[in-house]
Protein backbone atom coordinates (compact mmCIF):
# COMPACT_ATOMS: atom_id res chain seq x y z
CA UNK A 1 0.00 0.00 0.00
CA UNK A 2 1.48 3.16 -1.63
CA UNK A 3 2.03 6.11 1.70
CA UNK A 4 2.44 9.58 1.47
CA UNK A 5 2.77 12.84 3.74
CA UNK A 6 0.49 15.71 4.14
CA UNK A 7 1.87 18.86 2.69
CA UNK A 8 1.01 22.02 3.85
CA UNK A 9 0.05 24.15 1.03
CA UNK A 10 0.25 27.63 1.87
CA UNK A 11 -2.87 29.31 1.22
CA UNK A 12 -3.36 32.05 -1.56
CA UNK A 13 -3.99 35.62 0.29
CA UNK A 14 -7.06 37.20 -0.53
CA UNK A 15 -6.41 40.02 -3.02
CA UNK A 16 -7.82 43.47 -1.46
CA UNK A 17 -11.48 44.23 -2.72
CA UNK A 18 -11.14 47.01 -5.32
CA UNK A 19 -13.76 49.00 -8.28
CA UNK A 20 -14.27 47.44 -10.98
CA UNK A 21 -13.07 50.79 -13.41
CA UNK A 22 -12.29 54.43 -11.93
CA UNK A 23 -15.02 57.27 -12.71
CA UNK A 24 -13.35 59.48 -15.31
CA UNK A 25 -16.29 61.44 -16.02
CA UNK A 26 -18.20 64.02 -13.97
CA UNK A 27 -21.60 61.86 -13.77
CA UNK A 28 -19.59 58.80 -12.89
CA UNK A 29 -17.43 60.27 -10.25
CA UNK A 30 -21.31 61.39 -9.15
CA UNK A 31 -22.49 57.68 -9.27
CA UNK A 32 -19.76 56.75 -7.39
CA UNK A 33 -19.85 59.07 -4.47
CA UNK A 34 -23.61 58.71 -4.48
CA UNK A 35 -22.50 55.22 -3.88
CA UNK A 36 -20.16 55.43 -1.13
CA UNK A 37 -22.51 57.78 0.95
CA UNK A 38 -25.45 55.39 0.56
CA UNK A 39 -22.92 52.85 2.01
CA UNK A 40 -21.87 55.39 4.90
CA UNK A 41 -25.16 55.63 5.65
CA UNK A 42 -26.30 52.24 5.42
CA UNK A 43 -23.31 51.18 7.37
CA UNK A 44 -24.30 53.48 10.43
CA UNK A 45 -28.20 52.10 10.48
CA UNK A 46 -27.72 48.36 9.95
CA UNK A 47 -24.46 47.24 10.06
CA UNK A 48 -22.41 45.97 7.96
CA UNK A 49 -24.28 42.04 7.62
CA UNK A 50 -27.19 43.87 6.84
CA UNK A 51 -26.01 45.31 3.89
CA UNK A 52 -26.72 44.30 0.27
CA UNK A 53 -25.70 45.76 -3.23
CA UNK A 54 -29.62 45.63 -3.92
CA UNK A 55 -30.13 48.42 -0.97
CA UNK A 56 -26.56 50.39 -1.70
CA UNK A 57 -28.09 50.85 -5.48
CA UNK A 58 -31.69 51.54 -3.89
CA UNK A 59 -30.09 54.36 -1.04
CA UNK A 60 -27.77 55.82 -3.85
CA UNK A 61 -30.78 56.76 -6.37
CA UNK A 62 -28.60 54.57 -8.84
CA UNK A 63 -29.87 51.61 -11.02
CA UNK A 64 -27.77 48.13 -10.00
CA UNK A 65 -26.61 48.10 -13.56
CA UNK A 66 -24.65 51.32 -12.81
CA UNK A 67 -23.44 49.88 -8.96
CA UNK A 68 -21.79 46.78 -10.98
CA UNK A 69 -20.46 49.17 -13.73
CA UNK A 70 -18.02 50.36 -10.83
CA UNK A 71 -17.89 47.83 -8.18
CA UNK A 72 -17.75 44.34 -8.04
CA UNK A 73 -19.58 43.90 -5.35
CA UNK A 74 -20.59 45.39 -1.38
CA UNK A 75 -16.51 44.36 -0.21
CA UNK A 76 -15.38 46.57 -2.78
CA UNK A 77 -17.19 49.19 -2.12
CA UNK A 78 -16.61 49.24 1.94
CA UNK A 79 -13.41 49.34 0.78
CA UNK A 80 -13.23 52.27 -1.20
CA UNK A 81 -15.60 53.68 1.71
CA UNK A 82 -12.86 52.89 4.08
CA UNK A 83 -9.89 54.30 1.96
CA UNK A 84 -12.05 57.36 1.63
CA UNK A 85 -12.54 58.21 5.23
CA UNK A 86 -8.56 57.29 5.98
CA UNK A 87 -7.91 60.03 2.85
CA UNK A 88 -10.51 62.74 4.23
CA UNK A 89 -8.46 62.26 8.01
CA UNK A 90 -5.47 62.80 6.10
CA UNK A 91 -6.86 65.99 4.20
CA UNK A 92 -8.46 67.23 7.46
CA UNK A 93 -5.09 66.85 9.40
CA UNK A 94 -3.43 68.46 6.61
CA UNK A 95 -5.52 71.58 6.27
CA UNK A 96 -5.37 72.16 10.14
CA UNK A 97 -1.81 72.00 9.91
CA UNK A 98 -1.92 74.86 7.72
CA UNK A 99 -4.04 76.72 9.91
CA UNK A 100 -2.15 76.49 13.01
CA UNK A 101 0.14 80.02 13.63
CA UNK A 102 3.56 79.51 13.77
CA UNK A 103 3.87 80.60 17.64
CA UNK A 104 0.97 78.28 18.81
CA UNK A 105 1.59 77.47 22.43
CA UNK A 106 1.46 72.94 23.47
CA UNK A 107 -1.58 72.94 25.05
CA UNK A 108 -3.18 74.67 22.09
CA UNK A 109 -1.59 72.34 19.43
CA UNK A 110 -2.25 68.46 21.45
CA UNK A 111 -5.36 70.02 21.79
CA UNK A 112 -6.38 70.97 18.41
CA UNK A 113 -4.57 67.46 17.27
CA UNK A 114 -6.94 65.70 20.17
CA UNK A 115 -10.04 67.62 18.43
CA UNK A 116 -9.47 66.66 14.90
CA UNK A 117 -9.29 63.36 15.72
CA UNK A 118 -12.86 62.55 17.28
CA UNK A 119 -14.03 64.88 14.73
CA UNK A 120 -17.53 64.46 13.35
CA UNK A 121 -15.81 65.25 9.73
CA UNK A 122 -13.84 62.09 9.68
CA UNK A 123 -17.78 59.96 9.44
CA UNK A 124 -21.13 58.98 11.53
CA UNK A 125 -19.29 57.30 14.96
CA UNK A 126 -21.17 54.36 13.84
CA UNK A 127 -19.55 53.72 10.62
CA UNK A 128 -16.29 54.20 11.55
CA UNK A 129 -17.14 51.42 14.13
CA UNK A 130 -18.13 49.23 11.61
CA UNK A 131 -15.29 49.84 9.60
CA UNK A 132 -12.71 49.03 12.03
CA UNK A 133 -14.58 45.97 13.25
CA UNK A 134 -16.04 44.80 9.45
CA UNK A 135 -13.01 45.86 7.28
CA UNK A 136 -8.98 44.58 7.47
CA UNK A 137 -6.51 47.15 8.32
CA UNK A 138 -4.38 45.67 4.92
CA UNK A 139 -7.49 47.02 2.64
CA UNK A 140 -6.80 50.36 3.67
CA UNK A 141 -2.94 50.67 4.68
CA UNK A 142 -1.88 53.17 2.20
CA UNK A 143 -4.44 55.53 2.83
CA UNK A 144 -3.47 54.75 7.24
CA UNK A 145 0.01 55.75 5.97
CA UNK A 146 -1.13 58.85 5.10
CA UNK A 147 -2.82 60.25 7.99
CA UNK A 148 -0.47 57.93 10.38
CA UNK A 149 2.44 61.13 8.21
CA UNK A 150 0.15 63.60 9.32
CA UNK A 151 -0.17 62.80 12.97
CA UNK A 152 3.66 61.80 13.22
CA UNK A 153 4.37 65.57 11.35
CA UNK A 154 2.13 67.65 14.36
CA UNK A 155 3.66 65.68 16.66
CA UNK A 156 6.88 65.80 15.97
CA UNK A 157 6.39 69.92 14.95
CA UNK A 158 5.17 69.78 18.82
CA UNK A 159 8.03 68.10 20.55
CA UNK A 160 11.01 69.63 18.55
CA UNK A 161 9.69 73.30 18.82
CA UNK A 162 8.44 73.46 22.43
CA UNK A 163 11.07 74.53 25.34
CA UNK A 164 8.38 72.66 27.92
CA UNK A 165 9.02 69.31 26.50
CA UNK A 166 11.33 67.07 28.18
CA UNK A 167 14.51 65.87 26.81
CA UNK A 168 14.26 62.84 24.45
CA UNK A 169 14.57 60.71 21.18
CA UNK A 170 11.74 63.23 19.71
CA UNK A 171 10.95 60.59 16.69
CA UNK A 172 10.70 57.94 19.34
CA UNK A 173 8.44 59.89 21.61
CA UNK A 174 6.39 61.23 18.29
CA UNK A 175 5.72 57.65 17.26
CA UNK A 176 4.43 56.49 21.29
CA UNK A 177 2.44 59.30 21.23
CA UNK A 178 0.75 59.04 17.72
CA UNK A 179 -0.33 54.93 18.19
CA UNK A 180 -1.33 55.49 21.96
CA UNK A 181 -4.04 58.01 20.45
CA UNK A 182 -5.00 56.02 17.94
CA UNK A 183 -5.21 53.34 20.24
CA UNK A 184 -7.57 55.60 22.55
CA UNK A 185 -9.97 56.01 19.74
CA UNK A 186 -10.09 52.60 18.79
CA UNK A 187 -10.61 51.95 21.92
CA UNK A 188 -13.29 54.14 22.29
CA UNK A 189 -14.82 53.21 18.93
CA UNK A 190 -15.38 49.29 19.79
CA UNK A 191 -16.24 49.45 23.33
CA UNK A 192 -17.69 52.31 24.16
CA UNK A 193 -18.37 54.52 21.00
CA UNK A 194 -20.49 57.54 23.31
CA UNK A 195 -17.04 58.66 24.93
CA UNK A 196 -16.92 60.25 21.49
CA UNK A 197 -19.22 62.24 22.09
CA UNK A 198 -17.94 63.73 25.21
CA UNK A 199 -15.57 66.44 25.58
CA UNK A 200 -14.16 64.77 28.37
CA UNK A 201 -12.37 62.31 26.16
CA UNK A 202 -10.35 65.26 24.15
CA UNK A 203 -9.32 66.56 27.73
CA UNK A 204 -8.02 63.43 29.03
CA UNK A 205 -5.94 62.51 25.37
CA UNK A 206 -4.44 66.08 25.99
CA UNK A 207 -3.78 64.81 29.57
CA UNK A 208 -2.28 61.96 27.77
CA UNK A 209 -0.08 64.22 25.98
CA UNK A 210 0.89 66.84 28.13
CA UNK A 211 1.89 64.67 30.95
CA UNK A 212 3.90 62.47 28.87
CA UNK A 213 6.13 65.18 26.97
CA UNK A 214 6.32 67.78 30.21
CA UNK A 215 9.18 68.57 31.10
CA UNK A 216 10.43 68.73 34.56
CA UNK A 217 11.03 66.25 37.80
CA UNK A 218 7.47 64.00 37.19
CA UNK A 219 7.55 61.56 34.73
CA UNK A 220 10.29 60.45 32.80
CA UNK A 221 12.06 63.70 33.14
CA UNK A 222 13.27 63.28 36.36
CA UNK A 223 14.06 59.73 36.12
CA UNK A 224 17.25 57.40 34.22
CA UNK A 225 16.07 55.54 30.73
CA UNK A 226 16.61 52.07 30.55
CA UNK A 227 19.28 52.63 27.51
CA UNK A 228 20.81 55.03 30.44
CA UNK A 229 20.33 52.37 33.25
CA UNK A 230 21.65 49.26 31.51
CA UNK A 231 24.80 51.42 30.23
CA UNK A 232 25.46 52.34 34.18
CA UNK A 233 24.90 48.82 35.02
CA UNK A 234 27.37 47.74 32.47
CA UNK A 235 30.24 50.21 33.95
CA UNK A 236 29.46 49.14 37.16
CA UNK A 237 29.99 45.44 36.56
CA UNK A 238 33.04 46.34 34.51
CA UNK A 239 34.72 48.38 37.87
CA UNK A 240 33.61 44.81 39.42
CA UNK A 241 35.36 42.33 37.59
CA UNK A 242 38.63 44.40 37.17
CA UNK A 243 38.27 45.36 40.89
CA UNK A 244 38.12 41.42 41.71
CA UNK A 245 40.81 40.93 39.16
CA UNK A 246 43.20 43.41 40.78
CA UNK A 247 42.35 41.76 43.81
CA UNK A 248 43.12 38.67 42.42
CA UNK A 249 46.60 39.75 41.29
CA UNK A 250 48.00 41.46 44.05
CA UNK A 251 46.97 38.01 45.76
CA UNK A 252 49.10 36.51 43.77
CA UNK A 253 51.93 38.45 43.99
CA UNK A 254 51.98 38.66 47.56
CA UNK A 255 51.81 34.61 47.40
CA UNK A 256 55.07 34.85 45.40
CA UNK A 257 56.86 37.07 47.72
CA UNK A 258 55.97 35.13 50.80
CA UNK A 259 57.43 31.82 48.93
CA UNK A 260 60.89 33.93 47.91
CA UNK A 261 60.69 34.55 51.53
CA UNK A 262 60.57 31.38 53.51
CA UNK A 263 63.17 30.29 50.84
Amino acid sequence: MRTGTLVDVPRKRKRTPSARRRATTRSGQEIVEAILDAADELLASGGYAALTTNHLAARAGVSIGSLYHYFPNKEAIIAKLAVRMEERAARLLSTRRRELPEDIGKEQLVRSLSTTLVARELGATATRRALLLDVPRRWVEPAMRAREAHVHTLLSTLLATRETVRPGDKALMAFVLAHAVRGVIEGALMYHPELLERPALVDELFELVARYTASGGDGLAGRKTSEQTDEQTDEQTDEQTNARTDAQTDARTDARSDDKSNE
